[in-house]
């Protein structure tokens, strides 16, 4: 069991920078955003969305991340108070209430936070 839930330093060393580098976008949402010119590997972003979640008082948490060259992933986690998957869809993703994800082909790092962020702030409104 332990073997499945280790990583190697590099791994645990990025999921570290995402998670230094989010920020709120409302009172219980944050994002997170890599580097432009990083890859990341989709289980190390994952982790990074996990370890948002598990901090007070955060209820969602989308980690961006460029996966490939030329494609832009987010990985979207709540406690089940926000629907990520809905969010994701409007993104061209899908998943599940708490649980989604989505990937963006042809965007920059920062054009897609611009798009998330646009989507939250809707969302933001309606509430």
């Amino acid at each position: 069991m332990r073997y499945l839930l280790s990583s190697d330093l590099d791994s645990y060393l990025q999921m570290s920078e995402l998670v230094a580098r989010s920020e709120y976008v409302t009172k219980n949402i944050v994002v997170a955003v890599a580097s432009q010119n990083e890859i990341y590997d989709n289980i190390t972003a994952s982790k990074a969305a996990d370890t948002l979640l598990s901090m007070n008082d955060i209820e969602a948490a989308f980690v961006i991340t460029k996966q490939r060259e030329q494609e832009i992933s987010i990985n979207a986690r709540s406690t089940g108070n926000i629907n990520v998957q809905r969010i994701m869809e409007k993104l061209g993703g899908g998943g599940h209430f708490s649980n989604a994800a989505t990937q963006i082909k042809d965007k920059s790092v920062e054009n897609v936070r611009k798009m998330l962020i646009n989507e939250l702030k809707q969302l933001n409104e309606k509430e």
